[in-house]
């Protein structure tokens, strides 16, 4: 979120346009995404809408935080890229994927598939969603919870998911895939093996059926914490 120049309040009765820091992104951020899992267990995403009233009810109905990240991403507004980062606009690694965007999720909240952790996936094991695209903007995010890393290893991943998408006219995208030098992601790609946040954002998707495939390439431990 904002890094500076946040107005809020100073004191008891000041007032500073100057505030800044994590201090402020954090709780902002924090904050919309508490926005999301309220969103969620009103019912706007699929999800049956929550009559709970204690804070145990609603942890039994809450998304898992890998769902709120995942619509947090998809749904985040971008500021105006520039793969540099210095000037006027932002690089991958000062904005992330955008600041989060409550009216978008909002609008779009019909026109989404959600998958809260439905499908549990194995190594070599695969799911396949069918959606149809209206054309123009499309995004897919893929967030999986992955056990901590060795410290000592040279990658401090333990498990990889892989996120895919077909157009209707057959281009695939791979999740991630060209979202370091540019807002949108470019056709093609290797397999990550390295985020457990993959992305794919296209701002003129073709018209027709788009697959979304999540493929697990790799477990090494399990990251599910429900399995028993």
């Amino acid at each position: 979120a904002y890094y500076d120049s946040i107005r809020t309040t100073s004191g008891s009765t000041g007032y500073t346009t100057g505030f800044g820091g994590t201090s402020g992104a954090t709780p902002i951020v924090n904050g919309l995404g508490g926005n999301m899992i309220e969103m969620f267990t009103d019912g706007l995403f699929g999800y049956a809408k929550t009559s709970a009233k204690t804070s145990t009810e609603r942890s039994k109905v809450l998304p898992h935080f890998s769902t709120t990240k995942a619509l947090l991403v998809a749904t985040a507004a971008q500021v105006p890229y520039n793969s540099s980062g210095v000037s006027v606009g932002a690089n991958r690694y000062q904005q992330g994927f955008g600041f989060p965007n409550m009216r978008r999720a909002y609008d779009e909240r019909n026109r989404m598939l959600v998958i809260d952790e439905l499908d549990v996936l194995r190594a070599s094991q695969s799911r396949t969603y069918y959606v149809l695209a209206k054309g123009g903007r499309f995004v897919a995010a893929m967030q999986y919870p992955d056990p901590p890393g060795t410290s000592s290893s040279a990658i401090h991943r333990i498990n990889s998911v892989d996120l895919t998408v077909k157009s209707s006219s057959g281009v695939i995208y791979r999740g991630n895939n060209g979202l370091i030098a540019g807002a949108y992601s470019t056709p093609g790609g290797g397999v990550n093996d390295r985020d457990t946040e993959e992305t794919v954002i296209l701002n003129a998707m073709p018209a027709g059926v788009t697959t979304v495939t999540v493929s697990c390439s790799a477990v090494r431990r399990d990251g599910h914490v429900e399995t028993t």
